[in-house]
């Protein structure tokens, strides 16, 4: 599409005006310039209207708009948008380049992204989202396409790429590929009601709901309610599926929610009533048996974990609500998928001594349930010889006034596992072991350095090890430092 397309399909509503070459090429948007942009992207010059977030993650503090614009120019984008006054400050800086100018550039990018998206054809967008198992689903979905057409051309952007302006900036590339794989934070959903905007994916896929960010939902129904803006307008054939999990709290109102919207729902989990029902799964060499429609279906996954079984249920129903004939070569798959770093990815390492430690590396981020589903991953591994079930957890963030509770909660489903070593970190994480009590193995820690150095000098031959809190937390340091200590 060149811009003046675009700029003829823009509702009259919007404001822009454009200086430079209408018949440039308009392959998207980007809000930081790569090395060299071969898409015919336009760098959008993020200004105030984005808010204080949106400024530091994507422009940073020291990093002034002249050397946003030289950037740009180097990576040889089609052209910028910006604001009035930018274009008039860095008037000299800007000089022949293509301007999308328009006071209200987030509203902008909105626009253009909604036209784009609407004008795709037969190309089609996945939106995922989710309390947790939102990154693996995304992720195994993307494996999944890829093996059943390798000629297809499929966008799945990198984590953690899920606020409201990736999800647009991905939309907006939406007619380049034959797929696109979208995952799609809670808050992502308020900005973009305050803009008017919505998804309108042919697929929608909701994987959980969970005490995540209470800190301002309050309660799990408000985690709901945020939540099933995923299922938000059709697309422009005005058919849209919509994939949840069963399992979850709020199941039947998310399933009224997404029904009321048009869209054709699937359900999946271990639900008695699921679509896509978990029969079993078999921790020793990932074999899942799955009730399709009421027909057994049986494939493997490479990714440990009963979490990760479920996860591969949604991969089922997405496949189908495409109306992919080849979605049983799909789900095959995924025996050659693995877990991603931070969430699940497996390493082995060969710490000083010949001690050879299994690390499962669960720390970019966590909630109740998340945390729960990867010790109970931990708890069904058979470690080799003498080895220990280790697990290391650290402090579960935004929860809200009811942290201490949460997290003291946690013990019920904690204390029937076979751990054999449990590693506290963080002062919320001391309800917990309070509310373990005597069980034997539980060291509450509050420095990670002193935890890290305990680990790396404790550890024995055959032992796994699960690393799993918050981002926060750092604990992510603790998996870095294992992992260098086994290089050596």
């Amino acid at each position: 599409m060149d811009v003046e397309t675009l700029l003829a399909a823009l509702p009259e509503s919007v404001e822009v005006e454009f200086r430079g070459e209408a018949s440039v090429e308009f392959g998207g948007m980007v809000a930081i310039p790569r090395s060299n942009e071969r898409m015919g992207r336009f760098l959008v010059l993020v200004d105030q209207r984005w808010g204080r977030a949106n400024i530091k993650r994507f422009v940073g503090e020291d990093l002034e708009a002249a050397e946003r614009i030289a950037r740009g120019v180097e990576s040889g984008v089609h052209g910028f948008i910006c604001t009035p006054e930018i274009a008039e400050t860095q008037a000299e800086a800007l000089a022949g380049q293509n301007l999308l100018i328009a006071e209200n550039t987030l509203g902008l990018t909105l626009r253009i992204a909604e036209v784009i998206r609407d004008r795709r054809g037969e190309a089609r967008i996945t939106a995922v989202t989710g309390s947790a198992g939102k990154s693996t689903t995304k992720a195994m979905i993307t494996h999944a396409l890829k093996a059943v057409d390798p000629g297809w051309r499929v966008s799945s952007p990198p984590n953690p790429q899920n606020v409201a302006i990736h999800v647009a900036a991905h939309q907006a590339r939406a007619d380049r590929y034959d797929h696109s794989v979208l995952e799609v934070a809670g808050g992502t959903f308020t900005t973009l009601q305050r803009h008017d905007f919505v998804l309108a994916a042919d697929v929608a896929v909701l994987t959980s709901i969970s005490e995540a960010h209470l800190n301002y939902l309050k309660t799990l129904e408000g985690v709901a309610q945020q939540k099933k803006h995923i299922f938000d307008g059709l697309p422009g054939t005005g058919y849209g599926a919509a994939v949840i999990t069963a399992d979850a709290p709020h199941a039947d109102m998310l399933i009224e929610y997404a029904r009321a919207q048009g869209r054709t729902v699937t359900t999946y989990g271990e639900h008695g009533d699921a679509d896509i029902r978990l029969i079993s799964y078999d921790p020793s060499d990932g074999a899942v048996r799955a009730a399709v429609a009421g027909e057994p279906v049986d494939y493997r996954i490479g990714a440990e974990g009963r979490h990760m079984a479920l996860n591969s249920l949604a991969v089922i129903a997405v496949l189908r609500a495409h109306g992919i004939a080849a979605w049983r070569e799909g789900v095959a798959s995924l025996e050659s998928f693995s877990a991603l770093w931070g969430r699940g990815m497996v390493s082995e390492v060969t710490l000083p001594g010949q001690r050879r430690v299994t690390v499962i590396d669960e720390a970019y981020n966590a909630n109740p349930l998340s945390m729960v589903a990867s010790l109970e991953a931990l708890a069904a591994r058979t470690p080799a010889g003498q080895g220990r079930r280790v697990a290391v957890l650290g402090d579960i963030r935004e929860l809200g006034r009811g942290t201490n509770a949460i997290h003291r909660r946690m013990a019920d489903d904690v204390d029937g596992l076979e751990i054999d070593l449990l590693h506290l970190f963080g002062r919320r994480m001391r309800h917990l072991a309070a509310g373990l009590g005597e069980r034997e193995g539980v060291i509450h820690w509050s420095e990670r350095a002193a935890l890290t150095e305990h680990l790396l000098d404790e550890l024995r031959d055959g032992d796994v090890v699960l690393v799993k809190g918050s981002q926060a937390t750092g604990l992510h340091g603790l998996v870095s430092a294992l992992l260098d200590a086994g290089q050596g």
